[in-house]
């Protein structure tokens, strides 16, 4: 589930940096506040998306969604650490020293060991949230997002179109 969410925190990173077709289709404006709004945004249509497709009920949804929310956060803090290692190699280019290498290596794999972990430890509380279930329906209707955020960017953004769910 996790690695999904990566996934689509890069795939968002990059649109916002692209400022791609899809961006301007939502209204991705450049300036860091607007950005910030957008994000606010792209979180609101996920939340609603998993609410719908886990049939969360109204309780649910108010005492999963922060939490939900929150391990997101932590796993974007996570891959900006490691990413931020991997782009001072990149920067280096040729210079880059094995050393260098090594250490981008080390925060890639400390960041997917940190990815379990946290995905481990929201599980358990999400397990007081969600039915067994909803609980393990959650990894699928994640990627079923970041699917049609895909399908949205290779076919609808060219005409404005907002993302419609799959059947």
């Amino acid at each position: 589930m996790l690695r999904h969410i990566l996934s689509l925190i890069l795939f968002l990173s990059a649109l916002m940096a692209s400022a791609s077709p899809i961006c301007n289709a939502w209204g991705a404006p450049d300036g860091p506040t607007d950005r910030a709004q957008w994000m606010r945004e792209m979180q609101r249509h996920q939340n609603d998306f998993i609410a719908k497709e886990l049939g969360l009920s109204d309780k649910q949804r108010a005492d999963f969604m922060p939490l939900y929310n929150k391990m997101r956060e932590e796993m974007a803090k996570e891959s900006r650490e490691a990413r931020n290692v991997a782009k001072k190699v990149k920067e280096k280019g040729e210079a880059a020293t094995e050393a260098d290498y090594e250490s981008a290596t080390d925060a890639y794999l400390n960041f997917r060991a940190r990815e379990a972990e946290i995905e481990k430890s929201y599980y358990r509380k999400f397990g007081h949230i969600l039915s067994k279930r909803q609980l393990y329906r959650l990894n699928n209707v994640e990627r079923k997002f970041d699917r049609m955020l895909m399908q949205h960017r290779g076919r609808g953004a060219k005409n404005g179109a907002k993302p419609k769910a799959d059947k």
